[in-house]
């Protein structure tokens, strides 16, 4: 069995390259999906460097003689380049099927990122000093890497770079609801972004949360709510204050309540693979447990969860939108800043986005003032806005309070 799933294997590689060399058409294509690790046998990893080489160089290949002295110039033996090259043409008679043969090969290649998987897995789980939690987590993580065929030690140049940027562009940012929010966030949310929404209690802050997600469901972009502090079913009532019972009920919006920072990393992870979510709120850092950091402070435990999460957002590309409270000092000072973000510095590190919320009023006002205290890349600055707590949503229009001011000043 062995013997013959090498010959297999050995074969797959000679159909890719035999297209390859073929059609120079083909040849681009093989270059743009396959990786030189797919290659089992040196020599053929060989020839497919030549072949990535020479498009990039503008040589021609597509003559076997050309091709075997380019891979004597790269240090294969003359008698290894030539039997090579006579086996890859021989191996396919024309390049049409070139896709077809790239996918087998991306095949057996998963297959093989799978066996090392499966045994750097085995290792350790059976050491007793590993947490099992965070061993399925890694185990998700991977297998949903091999699922989108991305290695986790993949370069990327500068053509594939560019081309990142180009699909971010055209991708739409999630909006958040607020208007002259989104304008300060050149649209709104975008992926891989870790979004900071920090406020005092009472001032809304789950709510502007909650209510991105819902924005974002209601024009069919998937969201995930994991909160700590309120349960699913708290979170749909408050929901139906703004949004019909029978329209909620379609929306596609998922909920989770877990403490612990692993579990909430593979509920979002599980969101994202079953569910094509979109957009994830997390409410809220003050109640994640990171159990790899009990024997650590408290700025150093918040610190892990914050790159947790900002690693994450990147992993998923998702944004992360991640609830924080302020410290008790900003009620005596008046507005925020980001040095008011409770427990760590790392919080405004790691951050793409940063929201304070501030109750110039009170928290039994409807004011509030939104700032946009950091924005990686973008403007930031202050947006006035509503707050109606009976309704646990915000309003991008403030409240218009000139007839109180009018009827003070007639006194």
């Amino acid at each position: 069995m062995q013997g013959k799933a090498a010959v297999e294997r050995r074969e797959v590689e000679l159909c890719v390259l035999g297209a390859a060399a073929l059609d120079e058409g083909a040849a681009a294509f093989i270059v743009g999906e396959v990786e030189p690790a797919a290659f089992s046998d040196s020599v053929l990893r060989r020839m497919f460097e030549v072949f990535r080489d020479g498009l990039r160089n503008g040589l021609p290949l597509n003559d076997p003689a050309i091709l075997c002295d380019r891979m004597i110039a790269a240090g294969v033996g003359l008698q290894a380049a030539a039997v090579a090259v006579a086996e890859a043409l021989e191996a396919v008679p024309h390049a049409v099927h070139a896709r077809h043969y790239v996918q087998q090969l991306q095949g057996l290649q998963k297959r093989d990122r799978l066996r090392l998987l499966g045994e750097r897995l085995q290792a350790s789980a059976n050491d007793p000093t590993t947490d099992s939690d965070e061993l399925i987590g890694e185990a998700l993580r991977d297998l949903g890497g091999l699922q989108s065929g991305k290695a986790g030690n993949e370069l990327i140049d500068a053509a594939a770079a560019l081309r990142r940027f180009d699909e971010r562009g055209e991708l739409p940012a999630i909006a958040s609801g607020l208007q002259e929010l989104d304008s300060k966030l050149a649209g709104g949310f975008r992926p891989g972004q870790l979004v900071i929404v920090a406020g005092r209690p009472g001032s809304g802050k789950s709510c502007l949360l909650a209510q991105a997600i819902l924005n974002a469901a209601e024009v069919g972009r998937p969201g995930i709510v994991c909160s700590l502090d309120m349960c699913p079913g708290e979170l749909a009532g408050r929901a139906l204050q703004t949004i019909d019972r029978e329209k909620f009920r379609g929306l596609p919006v998922w909920f989770a309540e877990s403490s612990e920072l692993h579990r909430i990393q593979g509920q979002l992870r599980a969101a994202v693979r079953m569910h094509r979510a979109e957009l994830a709120a997390v409410d809220y850092l003050g109640l994640i447990e990171s159990p790899r950091e009990r024997n650590a402070n408290r700025a150093e435990q918040v610190a892990a969860v914050t790159r947790a999460f900002k690693l994450l957002a990147r992993e998923l590309q998702i944004p992360i939108l991640l609830g924080c409270q302020l410290n008790r000092d900003v009620e005596k000072r008046g507005r925020p800043q980001l040095s008011d973000l409770r427990e760590s510095g790392a919080i405004e590190q790691d951050a793409d986005i940063v929201i304070l919320i501030h109750s110039p009023g009170g928290e039994q006002d409807n004011a509030r003032e939104l700032f946009v205290a950091k924005h990686r890349g973008g403007p930031c600055g202050k947006i006035d806005a509503s707050f109606y707590g009976e309704k646990f949503s915000f309003s991008a229009e403030p409240l218009d309070l000139s007839w109180f001011d009018n009827m003070c000043s007639n006194r």
